[in-house]
């Protein structure tokens, strides 16, 4: 299994949705759309199952993902998904004091 591990920033709101589990309970995820902070260029689709937390566009995350590759079997090209095993929150925009200062987030 291949791993992932970036630093990104949430760049578009992200996309709720439900699902159950092995255990068939129901739990929430997150489709996000994140920038790479070391390239700017790079853009990508994550997938974060089981997502407890508030994810906003604008926070920025150090994520752990693990990466399936699966042949698509009409084109025969593969196709990568970007799975969160982890997420760090590194910076969170709506928590600024009054003089605009950031406030730290205990890690």
């Amino acid at each position: 299994m291949a791993w992932l591990f970036v630093k990104a920033e949430v760049i578009k709101e992200p996309r709720e949705f439900f699902y159950r589990n092995k255990s068939g309970e129901e739990e929430r995820g997150v489709n996000l759309w994140v920038k790479d902070l070391d390239n700017e260029r790079l853009k990508m689709p994550i997938n974060w199952f089981n997502c407890g937390e508030d994810v906003r566009e604008g926070c920025q995350y150090e994520f752990k993902c693990y990466v399936s590759k699966r042949k698509n079997p009409m084109s025969g090209a593969y196709e990568y998904s970007f799975n969160v095993e982890k997420a760090k929150l590194i910076r969170d925009p709506s928590r600024v004091k009054d003089g605009g200062d950031e406030i730290e987030i205990p890690f």
